[in-house]
């Protein structure tokens, strides 16, 4: 083939296109379901991109949006089938079930989860309290005491903090700023 053939003379030039790299950008979801990993950021990207194209075809052969559950065990799968390599990820799958209430599912990197109503707030740890279920704003304020508390003494915590809340309505996203000097 002459690869001057390849070349079309009479096409517009375009300007030059800057592509960036930004860590906090893919944030993925769907309506009812949020990812989060922690590990090797490569791999995480690598498991999401994966699960991103699974999702993306289940929507096109089924017409529809894969549930929670079916994400969670998917997601399942997908370490399981990498476990002779496994991703260095650490998955927290959270969102709405089929009964319209709050799970999550934590997994170790071969594949392994369970679901549970919470993962990290609800006094789990704490002995002679009551554990009843947790007013939103209660748990929020929590959690962002913990990560400014973590950010004041690990340099890696970063600069801020993303709180995704799911709600049968759709996911809504709290940027809050963790470092202020």
């Amino acid at each position: 083939m002459n690869p001057v053939a390849l070349y079309n003379h009479d096409a517009p030039i375009s300007a030059a296109q800057q592509h960036q790299f930004d860590p906090y950008e893919m944030n993925g979801g769907t309506e009812t379901a949020v990812l989060a990993t922690s590990g090797f950021s490569a791999d995480g990207l690598a498991l999401f991109k994966k699960l991103s194209q699974n999702l993306e075809w289940y929507k096109h052969a089924h017409d529809k949006v894969m549930s929670t559950p079916a994400i969670a065990q998917m997601l399942s799968n997908t370490l399981y089938y990498k476990r002779f390599f496994p991703y260095y990820s650490f998955c927290l799958l959270g969102g709405i079930d089929e009964q319209g209430r709050g799970v999550s599912y934590s997994y170790d990197p071969l594949g392994s989860y369970g679901a549970e109503p919470y993962k990290s707030v609800g006094h789990k740890n704490q002995q002679g309290v009551q554990r009843t279920d947790m007013p939103l704003d209660t748990a929020i304020s929590i959690a962002k005491d913990a990560f400014t508390s973590a950010s004041e003494r690990d340099m890696y915590t970063g600069d801020y903090l993303e709180i995704f809340v799911i709600k049968q309505g759709g996911v809504t996203v709290e940027r809050v700023d963790l470092r202020k000097d």
